[in-house]
């Protein structure tokens, strides 16, 4: 769980700077660590997976990690909430690929950090 939640504050610090330097945040499909993020500056830790999703105007975020070993799905947004859901009892990796591409904010269940 540790490797995924600090993947997601290093792909969140990466979603700002990016947004510093183009005013649009980065969107891309799940990735499997150690992979590097295509269009962030950001890489993954090993067994860790991730994905991010933007609005159409590319001024609002939702990034999702879960590790392979895990038992949360973790998730952070352009409002700085950073939050997690339990898996325990199923794959977070599944649980990740459920997510889909059209979250833009963590949901209001899931349990703040």
């Amino acid at each position: 769980n540790s490797a995924a939640e600090s993947d997601l504050r290093n792909i969140m610090t990466a979603e700002e700077a990016a947004y510093a330097d183009t005013q649009s945040y980065v969107s891309f499909a799940i990735t499997q660590g150690p992979n590097p993020i295509t269009g962030l500056d950001a890489k993954l830790s090993n067994n860790v997976k991730a994905l991010a999703n933007t609005n159409t105007a590319g001024t609002a975020y939702a990034a999702f990690t879960g590790h392979k070993n895990g038992d949360r799905v973790y998730g952070g947004d352009s409002n700085g909430t950073i939050a997690f859901k339990s898996t325990t009892g199923s794959d977070p990796w599944t649980a990740l690929g459920n997510i889909g591409n059209t979250t833009t904010s963590v949901p209001s269940n899931w349990q703040t950090l």
